[in-house]
């Protein structure tokens, strides 16, 4: 595995202490309060620039203030070899061949140096020095901005300069792009007064490739709270002579290390401690984290207030490899989770709250979530916005798109959680309506589509579904005067849910509540995937076909009523066994999933007392359910009685 290398925050986390000296990688001038070692400007050039030979400067007039190179230019080379056309560089320039001053006609000089592959290195600091001196100008203030610049990366910007000046820069080689071979240091004036001159006392590079003394200066992540299956990387800064093993696993880290600087990608298996220890010499340091991996990502339900005896799906993510159960009679969902660790079922909790909490476990580790399912004579399916006549739940629509649409960006159709058909699959979450639902339906984003779903069973066909949509802060284009008109405007709406028209108005021109009632037959409202479909069909406004109109929603509810729906089937008794040994009868009778019952005994078919109540506890769990009656020893005759509760 190749590690990922750390960027220019290298640097910043070092103290003075773990620093080591630095290199001279190159200089030019001496610092002698004089710009004699170089000579006056010539105008600007594009590189790549001309290399002066050094037996251009006659001997005796290196350091002659008043001898000026004519091969001279803005562009300086160090030896080495470079790209063509300059090839290879014998000898370095002449000190001679660096232009001493910047001014406004001739406002940069670059240098050219090499580097090898040890000093290239992107854990290496590099540091640049530039000592401006001298400054002039004709007649006025001499105002200098200056800009530093590696290898086209700026490194550092100093304004309004006005007396000579020491810049000085330390900087990661990976934050300018170091490489092994030609690099730029480059020095331009960006601005400042006219007809004034900043000279160069002298100027350095130097390197420092001794990034961390101690054995181990710095252990990380990218993360610490990470989803199950999610790869970190971890990170670390060593001495470059360090050896590092990495727990758990005892991995041998030491060759994905360059010049102390390493990473390795991992999935941790749980919450885990990562341990580094280096050795350095008779040295040891070792560094701790840990990444949190929580058993339970998320519990959700698809509808959180139901009616009579409707169903509710429970979805999940969670660690795939933790025992997973939920309670209220449900059990083991293990079978329902796929290997990514997402899972559903649906519950029907009867005609009363519940709670339903689910328990991951692994090993020593346990996680709980819960979520209410409430009762009510109209459950609410879904809601979109708060009714408080504004739209600023929602974001400004965004144009026109064909089905299926995409749940995760801003279109035509916005997603609640669910199981849906390919492709859009399992959501385990919604979309969220601040940046993902439209806030108008208008004349060029004409519709908005809201995808939900039920549970198994489906509803029946004469359940009765109420459709709320609040149509608030219409307006209008017009086209002739090129600007917005006056007044509401004019809208034709439909509401559709699964194709079929519910509800439409005509020329609508101010606030309406539409909220229809229909019986769920009369709409296919199934288990699965439904839609509603809020649509603008027309609204010509000043008979002008070009203008254009909007209208906005302040909410959107969908509810539904189970109550006139066929009640399940009376529990039926199908089966009575009796214990030999104790007497004892076990009773079997046809269930539902959630149901409770009232269990009643009699021996005179007149006095019925109940012998258990809201049973089973947290309702049943299938289509049977099964209890056991101890009767007493003077019970001759018994009858049982099974109600719903």
């Amino acid at each position: 595995m190749i590690p990922r290398l750390l960027g220019p925050l290298l640097f910043l986390a070092l103290s003075p202490a773990l620093r080591a000296d630095f290199v001279t990688l190159w200089e030019l001038g001496a610092d002698d309060n004089s710009q004699s070692d170089f000579t006056q400007e010539a105008g600007a050039n594009e590189p790549p620039g001309y290399v002066s030979l050094p037996d251009e400067v006659p001997v005796g007039s290196e350091n002659d203030p008043t001898f000026n190179l004519a091969s001279k230019d803005d562009d300086y080379y160090f030896a080495g070899m470079y790209p063509q056309p300059i090839g290879l560089v014998d000898s370095s320039e002449p000190w001679k061949a660096f232009e001493r001053a910047l001014v406004p006609g001739d406002g940069t000089n670059r240098i050219h140096f090499t580097l090898n592959a040890q000093q290239a290195a992107a854990t290496n600091r590099l540091r640049f020095t530039v000592d401006t001196f001298a400054l002039g100008s004709a007649g006025q203030p001499s105002t200098h901005d200056l800009q530093l610049l590696v290898n086209g990366q700026e490194i550092l910007t100093q304004n309004a300069i006005t007396i000579p000046t020491l810049l000085e820069k330390v900087v990661s080689a990976g934050a300018v792009n170091a490489i092994e071979g030609e690099n730029v240091f480059e020095i331009t004036r960006t601005g400042g007064s006219d007809a004034s001159w900043i000279q160069f006392d002298y100027l350095k590079a130097a390197v420092d490739t001794d990034l961390c003394a101690d054995p181990l200066c710095a252990f990380a992540a990218t993360t610490t709270q990470a989803s199950p299956g999610q790869e970190i990387t971890l990170n670390w800064i060593a001495s470059p002579t360090s050896s590092l093993v990495l727990n758990p696993g005892a991995i041998n880290v030491t060759p994905l290390t360059t010049n102390g600087l390493g990473s390795i990608k991992l999935v941790p298996d749980g919450t885990t401690t990562y341990s580094l220890t280096a050795t350095k010499g008779q040295s040891v340091q070792t560094r701790e984290l840990t990444v949190n991996v929580p058993l339970i990502l998320s519990f959700s339900a698809n509808r959180t207030s139901l009616s009579l005896n409707e169903s509710a799906t429970l979805l999940w993510k969670a660690d795939p490899k933790a025992t997973l159960t939920i309670d209220q009679g449900v059990g083991s969902v293990n079978a329902a989770t796929d290997a990514l660790g997402g899972g559903r079922v649906n519950v029907t909790p009867g005609n009363q709250e519940r709670v339903y909490t689910l328990t991951a476990t692994r090993g020593a580790s346990t996680a709980t979530a819960s979520l209410t399912l409430g009762y009510a004579e109209f459950g609410t399916i879904w809601k979109l916005g708060t009714d408080d006549n504004g739209t600023a739940e929602f974001v400004q629509e965004a144009g026109s798109n064909p089905l299926p649409g995409s749940p995760i960006i801003l279109d035509d159709d916005y997603y609640f959680l669910g199981a849906y058909p390919d492709p859009i699959g399992t959501l385990y979450g919604s979309e969220n309506p601040a940046t993902n639902f439209e806030r108008a339906v208008t004349g060029g984003s004409t519709t908005t589509r809201v995808h939900f779903t039920l549970a198994e069973p489906s509803p029946a066909p004469s359940s009765r579904v109420r459709i709320s949509v609040d149509l608030i802060g219409g307006g209008w284009w017009d086209a002739a005067a090129a600007a917005a008109g006056a007044g509401f405007g004019t809208h034709d709406i439909a509401l559709n849910v699964n194709g079929v028209e519910v509800w439409s108005k005509l020329d609508i021109t101010a606030d309406t509540f539409a909220q229809p009632t229909f019986l769920a037959g009369d709409a296919n409202v199934v288990a699965g995937e439904n839609v509603l479909e809020i649509v603008r069909t027309g609204g010509l406004i000043n008979n002008d076909p070009a203008s254009t109109g909007w209208i906005q929603f302040d909410y959107l509810q969908a509810e539904i009523n189970t109550n006139a729906a066929t009640p399940p089937a009376a529990p039926v008794i199908t089966g009575v066994v009796r214990d030999q040994a104790t007497g004892a009868l076990t009773l079997t009778w046809t269930s539902q999933a959630g149901q409770t019952f009232l269990v009643e005994t009699s021996n005179n078919l007149v006095t019925w007392p109940d012998v258990a109540t809201n049973y089973p506890t947290g309702g049943a769990t299938g289509a049977s359910t099964s209890f056991t009656h101890q009767p007493t020893a003077s019970d001759t005759a018994l009858y049982y009685r099974i109600t719903r509760q």
